[in-house]
């Protein structure tokens, strides 16, 4: 499986730990956790292997508090299988063809988290 070059060039919260559903074809094809968030992609981890590098997926997510579930298209770009019993599968998705609205979602998710760690700093 490819492995992670680092080319994000957008803030990235971390850690961001959400559970979300990923869709292949409109069926959810796992359940997962999200680690880290940017407007530009995520790093999701599963216990099951998710569908290869290149495949195109919807993101089925909560991003905050009192908001309701938003679906983000993307394009599953990497993938590290567990290398020990206990570990998770890790994969990268960059967002590809968000609408507005889902940009707008984005951003106000992230600006949330850090609005919220400036006030434990």
């Amino acid at each position: 499986m490819s492995t992670p070059r680092e080319q994000r060039q957008s803030t990235r919260i971390q850690p961001f730990v959400v559970r979300c559903r990923v869709l292949v074809d409109g069926r959810t094809a796992l359940s997962a956790y999200v680690t880290d968030l940017s407007t530009s992609g995520t790093q999701v981890r599963s216990d099951r292997e998710p569908p290869p590098p290149g495949t195109k997926l919807v993101l089925d997510i909560a991003l905050g508090r009192g908001t309701g579930r938003s679906r983000l298209p993307g394009e599953l770009k990497w993938c590290r299988a567990p290398e020990a019993a206990g570990e998770r599968y890790v994969f990268g998705v960059e967002f590809t063809g968000l609408t507005d609205a889902e940009r707008a979602a984005l951003e106000t998710a992230l600006a949330e988290f850090q609005r919220r760690v400036a006030l434990l700093s």
